[in-house]
């Protein structure tokens, strides 16, 4: 028997020739987003804010009641910050689905791409709360093996696009397996 010489190669990769992840046109999430994230900061405002308007008009202790101006401007004020970061968070966030993975990136401050690969995709569900479900939007949940929570989770989709983008991912996934 002959012996074959097998010829191994292990080149470099330049950081140069590798794919830019910045390169990548991401699809901005439903114009109807920020809408969604406004009324959730109204919602977790409206909340002590009523409590507070109870309790002093039940001449709760006299500490609530001298705070309670200050309370107010403190819910203004928030408000105020949740209407224009709702439109920045919306603004920052995107995905793009390729061949072989789907991205997702979010983040203002402390910005994230996270890529998931079909290869070792599991499960993907859609999931509607009760305001995407007014706003005819859905939330893709992708996971992966070994995960107990979704991986990537890309919120208001338009409730069409976000079934044919899960039809797609689960059909590449079991073409990748």
């Amino acid at each position: 028997m002959s012996e074959q010489q097998i010829d191994f190669t292990n080149d470099d990769v330049t950081l140069d020739s590798l794919p830019k992840a910045e390169d990548v046109i991401m699809k901005s999430l439903s114009p109807s987003y920020p809408t969604i994230l406004i009324i959730v900061t109204l919602l977790m405002t409206a909340i002590p804010v009523i409590a507070i308007t109870i309790l002093s008009l039940l001449d709760a202790p006299v500490l609530i009641i001298h705070y309670t101006s200050w309370f107010y401007i403190g819910a203004a004020v928030f408000l105020i910050i949740g209407y224009f970061w709702s439109h920045l968070d919306a603004k920052h966030r995107g995905y793009a689905i390729r061949e072989q993975d789907i991205l997702y990136k979010s983040g203002v401050i402390w910005r994230n791409v996270i890529a998931v690969p079909f290869n070792r995709l599991q499960h993907a569900e859609l999931h509607r709360g009760p305001l995407e479900r007014l706003f005819k939007l859905s939330s893709l949940r992708l996971f992966t093996a070994g995960g107990l929570k979704a991986d990537m989770t890309i919120p208001a989709l338009p409730e069409i696009d976000a079934i044919r983008i899960r039809e797609f991912v689960l059909a590449s996934a079991s073409k990748s397996a």
